[in-house]
């Protein structure tokens, strides 16, 4: 997004490739269900909208960055 940058991931996708709705990031896991943890910096304040999806569900939040 422009309004973020992705520092790191952990575990690292496999896979990311960008579309018109956003970036998508593929992650190999031998274990279901597994985590992933997003480190991320905001360019400002204000609401941040992020959806989040696997191929079987979706998930949608706005998160408020603020001082």
């Amino acid at each position: 997004s422009e309004h973020l940058q992705v520092d790191k991931f952990v575990p690292e996708p496999s896979e990311a490739y960008t579309h018109e709705q956003g970036i998508t990031y593929r992650f190999a896991s031998a274990n279901e269900p597994f985590t992933i943890t997003f480190y991320l910096t905001p360019d400002g304040m204000g609401s941040l909208p992020l959806q989040f999806s696997t191929s079987e569900k979706q998930v949608a939040i706005t998160q408020f960055i603020y001082p």
